[in-house]
């Protein structure tokens, strides 16, 4: 489990990175748009609290990691390709 400190530090990044506009924040994070759950499964989890987000202006981000440990964490959610 991620400690205060280091989430407060990745917001810091987050919020650096999106004032610039820059990839990184693409790279390294999904948003509500961006999530392979769907936004609307992404948007439920991130309000249930089942992930850290970050809100820079009006996008929902979170980190890719996060997102995608949740995802793996609920194989029976999954849509077959």
């Amino acid at each position: 489990m991620r400690t205060q400190l280091e989430i407060d530090e990745a917001l810091k990044v987050v919020a650096e990175a999106a004032k610039r506009g820059s990839a990184d924040v693409v790279a390294a994070f999904y948003d509500q748009y961006s999530c392979p759950a769907g936004s609307n499964a992404f948007l439920r989890a991130a309000k249930a609290g089942a992930f850290p987000t970050y809100r820079p202006g009006k996008r929902l981000l979170a980190r890719r990691e996060d997102v995608d440990r949740w995802i793996e964490a609920h194989p029976e959610t999954r849509a077959v390709a």
